[in-house]
């Protein structure tokens, strides 16, 4: 594949929708090693365009961004996030100095950052790709520069108007191709501090409308970068990608040619508005060793955990499929809270080599707990109370954790 292209298609997909709220897609992180699942399916692109009308009615009803996800998933964590997460309506606005290309605007919706973890609402308009119908078609020889896009689903399609579909369709059936040129431009994933150092997604959603705009979330992976930690506040940089990008298309398949025009840098200012409290465990058993950090907050408490395992029980997250059915190992934690366990949100895996393994979890954050205890789960076995783990302020304080 053309590695402009892929480039193009990477940075407009990836923000559409990635949930850490299924644990199946575990199997293929410890795998691979990859990180949380960027890309959609045609079927999924038509499931998010089809949820607009519920995100529609949350609006009507006076939610933010957070609230209007809240409303369609049906996610404990968005709520407390509407709830939590001041409002900024702060716009930049990107003129167009390309001719062909309509104004942008990026706009931070909402922010909640507490010193531990940061999350993002956001809209973006002036996305609606602008068509040319080309004359001809290319040349065997410019054909050459063009990549095919079996297999792929090109994220402009979904945003054409009806009559624009109708066209491009009605071209393929008389002259047997459609030729046209389209600019393109939207909000990449990129986000990263001022100094340059990148805040990596580990959860995020994206609805795009039938007029290009779009609005959406993130949540960032923690433990965030020693620099963005414990701030007053965060300078952040976001980017806006703009292309031209030419689509030869017949009843055989279709084809694109990609020019990347430059990227446009969009400032946003975050505000630390509360503070999480970290807490910290470890233990040796028999079996294996862990070492545990927390970062607790009213919206959620995620967890960092490395283990340190013998030989079999690697082998057998590294086989999980095979082995999760038949051999007993430890395959997670179960939260308590005051004695009370707390909902998982989240889960994911990696294998960090030398025979550790990394598992980053989040949970439904209490009204209110003094103590918090992390009780392994086997795979054959369950929960072993014997090996739970106190979790500690890593800096005392006489105060409960909420």
């Amino acid at each position: 594949m053309n590695d402009e292209f892929k480039t193009l298609v990477d940075d407009q997909l990836s923000a559409l929708e990635w949930k850490g709220r299924h644990k199946e897609a575990v199997l293929e992180k410890i795998r691979t090693g990859e990180k949380a699942p960027k890309k959609v399916s045609v079927a999924m692109m038509v499931a998010i365009l089809l949820t607009l009308a519920l995100l529609g009615a949350a609006v009507a009803a006076g939610f933010g961004i957070f609230g209007q996800f809240a409303e369609k998933n049906a996610a404990k964590d968005l709520n407390a996030l509407e709830a939590s997460a001041p409002t900024y309506a702060d716009t930049v606005a990107v003129e167009p100095e390309q001719a062909g290309f309509p104004q942008a605007k990026f706009t931070l919706e909402q922010a909640y950052y507490d010193g531990e973890t940061i999350y993002l609402s956001y809209s973006f308009t002036g996305g609606k790709p602008q068509l040319t119908f080309l004359p001809g078609k290319p040349t065997e020889e410019q054909r050459k520069a063009y990549t095919s896009m079996e297999n792929m689903f090109p994220g402009w399609e979904a945003r054409l108007d009806e009559e624009e579909n109708k066209r491009v369709r009605r071209l393929v059936e008389e002259n047997g191709f459609a030729y046209l040129e389209a600019r393109e431009q939207f909000l990449g994933d990129s986000v990263s501090l001022k100094n340059g150092i990148r805040l990596e997604q580990t959860e995020g959603e994206q609805d795009i409308s039938a007029e290009g705009s779009a609005v959406g979330y993130w949540k960032f992976d923690t433990p965030l970068p020693e620099s963005a930690r414990n701030q007053d506040h965060l300078d952040l940089v976001l980017v806006m990608h703009r292309s031209v990008n030419c689509y030869y298309i017949t009843q055989e398949g279709a084809w694109v040619s990609s020019k990347r025009l430059g990227d446009t840098a969009l400032p946003a200012t975050v505000l630390r508005n509360a503070q999480a409290e970290a807490l910290t465990g470890s233990g040796s058993f028999e079996d294996y060793g862990a070492s545990i950090s927390l970062s607790c907050s009213s919206i959620e408490i995620l967890a960092n955990v490395q283990l340190t395992l013998h030989e079999e029980w690697m082998a057998c997250w590294q086989d999980y499929e095979n082995c999760f059915e038949t051999e007993d190992f430890l395959e997670g934690y179960v939260l308590y809270a005051d004695g009370v366990p707390c909902g998982q949100i989240s889960f994911s895996a990696e294998d960090l080599g030398k025979s550790t393994l990394g598992m980053k979890m989040g949970y439904e954050a209490p009204e209110k707990a003094s103590v918090l205890i992390m009780r392994p789960k086997y795979t054959q076995s369950g929960e072993h109370a014997e090996e739970e783990i106190v979790m500690k302020p890593a800096s005392p304080k006489p105060s409960p954790v909420f």
